[in-house]
């Protein structure tokens, strides 16, 4: 599912003639395809961790800054549950950052 949300929001960066994928493109992909179903957690953690840890964390910012801008106008997303579960899961799923 995170494959296809990031190849989703890849597409509509390229539609806009632009190589970077920006915010919006992120949430609208996530508007796309977690608006339609209610991940189980195991799942989608699973998929999510296979990331790197620079990119945990920029799913972590956009998952729970796409849920702040949606409960600020008064939505509350149906997969809020699992993202803020997700969002959650990325920040322990992260290795301790070194001290050397």
């Amino acid at each position: 599912m995170i494959v296809a949300v990031v190849k989703e929001a890849k597409r509509l960066a390229l539609d806009e003639r632009r190589n970077t994928i920006l915010k919006k493109d992120v949430a609208a992909a996530l508007e796309k395809f977690l608006r339609r179903q209610d991940l189980p957690w195991d799942e989608t953690a699973k998929e999510v961790i296979k990331h790197n840890p620079a990119d945990l964390g920029k799913i972590s910012k956009t998952i729970r800054d796409w849920i702040t801008e949606h409960e600020d106008q008064g939505v509350k997303p149906a997969a809020s549950r699992s993202a803020n579960a997700i969002a959650d899961g990325v920040r322990d799923a992260r290795p301790p950052a070194s001290t050397a």
